[in-house]
């Protein structure tokens, strides 16, 4: 692959890019050209077009601490856009090892999915002692309207929007999260979202089409 069709599928706003990798042999060992590939994609973006790389947890894998720091290293280095880690699933971070990513060149920032606010609180503390700076977090729930306030009070003041993502039509009406970091937002009451957002919590993620949104419109819950 070359960085031409990635240069073609940024001009089209219709989503962002995903890069799959699955590096491993038929036999279980590890095949490091598949790692070396997908690691190799950082690089493609950057000559695509690229503003930033959000780095997604490992396919089907739980990875310990070490691997994972090691992981989110290697495409830091790769390129030289900003590289935001994305925490969810099978990428919990301790604090010790956000620290870690926060000393990283080319990591600029944490995206917490996983709604553990005790979590982000000790990693939002841990990384302000130790490393002075302007290291970002996200509030990256998939509801984080509703959220919003509660990450503000620990320190979490930016958000990425998945309604818009999946009901975009929608995503207008909904005020936002928090506006210039302004003092006395209330969240959207539940009722007031759509109802593909007010659906009952449950373990694992799922990908469904929703009814009269569209041809091709899904929905991760």
């Amino acid at each position: 692959m070359t960085s031409a069709p990635l240069a073609e599928r940024l001009g089209i706003p219709s989503g962002p890019l995903f890069f799959p990798v699955t590096p491993c042999a038929p036999d279980g060992s590890l095949d490091l050209d598949s790692y070396r590939a997908h690691v190799r994609h950082a690089r493609l973006a950057e000559e695509a077009g690229a503003d930033g790389l959000l780095v997604m947890p490992p396919y089907l894998v739980v990875a310990g601490q070490e691997g994972l720091l090691r992981h989110c290293r290697e495409v830091a280095a790769a390129t030289t856009l900003p590289v935001v880690v994305h925490q969810r699933d099978n990428a919990v971070f301790t604090p010790r090892t956000v620290v870690a990513l926060a000393r990283t060149e080319g990591i600029v920032g944490l995206k917490g999915g996983l709604g553990d606010l005790d979590l982000m609180q000790r990693i939002v503390s841990a990384v302000r002692g130790e490393v002075p700076g302007g290291f970002l977090y996200f509030n990256g729930l998939p509801t984080a309207e509703l959220t919003q306030p509660a990450y503000r009070g620990i320190g979490v003041t930016l958000y990425s929007s998945a309604v818009f993502c999946f009901v975009p039509r929608d995503r207008p009406r909904l005020p936002h999260g928090a506006p210039r970091g302004r003092r006395g937002h209330r969240a959207p009451a539940p009722g007031r979202l759509p109802p593909p957002v007010r659906r009952t919590a449950r373990p694992g993620a799922g990908v469904r089409r929703l009814p009269g949104r569209g041809r091709g419109t899904v929905a991760r819950s």
